[in-house]
């Protein structure tokens, strides 16, 4: 089996995220204008702050509809309420380090506004079951997640799944898709064999002399072989790959792949 292509992005076109945010962003300021007023002049600041740069988690859940042959804009409310629950993440991260005697307000505001961003995610999808329940789950899981890329996995997992279901994907596919989202992750998390690596930091690298967070280095994607069996190509030269193989499971076929692969090859370089 040939390695998937990585490289689908054409000269010129802006970044997987960035398209992904601009598509999903009239839905995201219509959602929050919904709000209680100062609730939603709150959410609105913080989804303004979010950088279109990070917005995986959309893009994430675009790219597996398209995958399973499903419609983008069938799972545009999807994306939209996977990106509410990343700003939601960035809303707890900005209050856990404050002091509540100088701003005693602040995490009760927090905390309002995080239920209305959770409210509003799960209202964006309340017409499939099943994505009520994966978005649930995720809620969930990022709640009781011990470090940050516990709380990514927890996200890409859902994201790729929320694509599926709103791909038209079966079950087994949808499972398949996420497992490929948490591997992706589990990926972005891990330094590279034979790096140094310090004490573990929340978001799963370690920490360098001189104490800036060390960066994970590209993993490198390779071919697996679709379920079933098989073996690489090249003699064995290739390396076993979790997300691929859980990709290769669900979505058989590397064009229809392309823009999972590149989304893959964007996070495991550290760069949203």
């Amino acid at each position: 089996m040939d390695p998937y292509p990585t490289d689908q992005q054409e000269a010129g076109e802006p970044p997987l995220p960035d398209r992904a945010r601009a598509a999903v962003d009239p839905l995201l300021r219509a959602a929050v204008r919904t709000l209680p007023e100062a609730t939603g002049a709150f959410c609105a600041e913080l989804l303004g702050r979010a950088r279109p740069g990070r917005s995986v988690g959309p893009a994430l859940v675009l790219a597996a509809a398209r995958a399973v042959g499903g419609l983008e804009e069938d799972a545009l409310t999807a994306a939209a309420s996977i990106e509410l629950v990343y700003v939601m993440g960035l809303l707890y991260e900005d209050t856990a380090g404050l002091d509540p005697s100088a701003r005693p307000s602040a995490p009760l505001a927090a905390g309002r506004a995080g239920e209305a961003l959770a409210a509003l995610a799960i209202r964006l999808v309340a017409g499939r079951s099943a994505a009520v329940g994966v978005l649930c789950d995720c809620l969930v899981e990022r709640s009781e997640a011990g470090d940050e890329a516990a709380g990514r996995g927890a996200l890409f997992a859902a994201a790729c799944a929320l694509g599926g279901v709103h791909g038209g994907a079966p079950p087994r596919i949808t499972a398949a898709l996420s497992a490929f989202g948490r591997a992706v992750a589990t990926a972005a998390a891990t330094p590279a064999a034979g790096g140094a690596a310090g004490p573990p930091r929340p978001g799963g690298a370690g920490t360098p002399p001189g104490g800036a967070p060390a960066r994970p280095r590209p993993r490198p994607l390779v071919a697996v072989p679709p379920a079933g069996g098989g073996r690489p190509a090249r003699g064995g030269s290739a390396r076993y790959d979790p997300a691929l193989e859980h990709l290769a499971s669900a979505v058989p076929d590397p064009a229809g792949a392309a823009d999972l692969l590149a989304l893959y090859a964007l996070i495991t370089r550290g760069e949203p």
